[in-house]
């Protein structure tokens, strides 16, 4: 689809990433298939990522329990911190993980 072909030029375009990848929203009215986009472009584009993870934003405790199953899932030992803390805790690893 059109909608998919933007995502791959914007996130695998020829650009080189430096610091920080590129960050993409995909927003839409209710029913318009924002997820199913982004569960087709992440199975055509596997291995280009080294890590793909659903962050669930329903509502507040969503939110957070999707951030403490990525932290469990990178092996972060302390997930009963605050959001903001938790959130560094795992970029920090993510960042340590993309430099090895």
């Amino acid at each position: 689809t059109e909608e998919c072909n933007q995502l791959e030029k914007e996130l695998l375009g020829s650009h080189h990433w430096t610091d920080q990848a590129p960050i993409k929203t995909i927003v839409a009215a209710s029913g318009y298939g924002k997820s199913e986009l982004a569960i087709a472009f992440a199975c055509q584009h596997l291995k280009s990522f080294s890590r793909i993870w659903h962050i669930d934003l329903k509502n507040p405790e969503t939110f957070q329990t999707s951030y403490q199953k990525l932290a469990k899932a990178l092996g972060i030992p302390n997930i009963n911190v605050s959001l903001s803390q938790l959130a560094q805790q795992i970029n920090d690893k993510l960042q340590t993980e993309r430099s090895s």
